[in-house]
């Protein structure tokens, strides 16, 4: 057995909302909401570059759960809705998503 099969093998315990896993609700523009799981990681840190106030984070979700991610799709953890940023990485068994939180006050 390869590393990929082992990682098939073993989603129950990766995406087990008891162990790693957090609920994510993913929405893509023009299709419904869909309820997923996934292994999310808050980065260290702001980007505060003139102009922009957000947090990033990474997402690890399952192909079979969203086919396609594409930059701009919202995700939402905790009531916090997230933006999928250009970096799309994997497409083999899982996806990666470098997430994106703007943080600036709206009036």
């Amino acid at each position: 057995m390869n590393f990929r099969e082992a990682m098939a093998a073993d989603k129950d315990v990766f995406m087990n909302e008891s162990e790693f896993a957090v609920p994510v609700t993913y929405r893509k523009k023009g299709s419904p909401d869909v309820t997923i799981s996934g292994v999310f990681s808050l980065q260290d840190g702001f980007d505060c570059r003139p102009g922009t106030a957000s947090q990033t984070g990474l997402l690890v979700i399952w192909v079979n759960d969203i086919a396609r991610p594409e930059y701009g799709d919202a995700v939402i953890i905790d009531g916090k809705e997230w933006k999928v940023m250009p970096n799309i990485r994997g497409g083999d068994i899982s996806w990666v998503l470098e997430l994106s939180n703007d943080m600036r006050h709206r009036f």
